[in-house]
């Protein structure tokens, strides 16, 4: 499983996955099959938790029952990429493009919770509340992940 960890002890569930995250794309149910955008925001969300969950079996991690209420927190790092263009003069170049600086975190995020649907939790509806997220930009994607039950008795 490359160098992808998980733990969960008590009520603390890690992730750790060496994977890029697409910003979450607002779709209507027609463009979800004709917007390229789109297309490509399903199938990393597909792939996302295709990795996680088979990290998950791998490791021996039970997801969060249904009902319980959830802290979700994450960290993500997107690596700068090579774009390749040409110039109005009809040369080839290139440029350093810095993916997590054009968008913001909270749709990062979003896309996680959505990967994380029926394989972590039962439903994004158990987050009750949100951790301290980061976006990063190093040398590979990646993505961690912190998820915590909530007790509200003490509410």
């Amino acid at each position: 499983m490359s160098n992808n960890i998980g733990r969960k002890e008590g009520g603390i569930l890690w992730i750790y996955v060496e994977h890029p995250v697409m910003p979450y794309t607002r779709q209507t149910q027609r463009s979800k099959y004709a917007n390229p955008r789109a297309q490509a925001y399903n199938a990393n969300k597909d792939a996302t938790g295709f990795l996680v969950s088979q990290l998950m079996q791998y490791v021996g991690i039970e997801p969060f029952p249904k009902g319980v209420d959830l802290a979700f927190g994450c960290t993500i790092s997107l690596a700068p990429q090579m774009e390749h263009y040409i110039t109005q003069t009809g040369k080839h170049a290139q440029r350093t493009v810095h993916p997590a600086w054009r968008c913001d975190l909270s749709n990062l995020e979003k896309s996680l919770e959505d990967a994380m649907n029926g394989i972590l939790y039962h439903d994004d509806k158990q987050i009750v509340e949100r951790l301290p997220g980061r976006k990063l930009e190093t040398a590979k994607d990646y993505f961690y992940i912190e998820v915590m039950e909530q007790d509200r008795s003490a509410d």
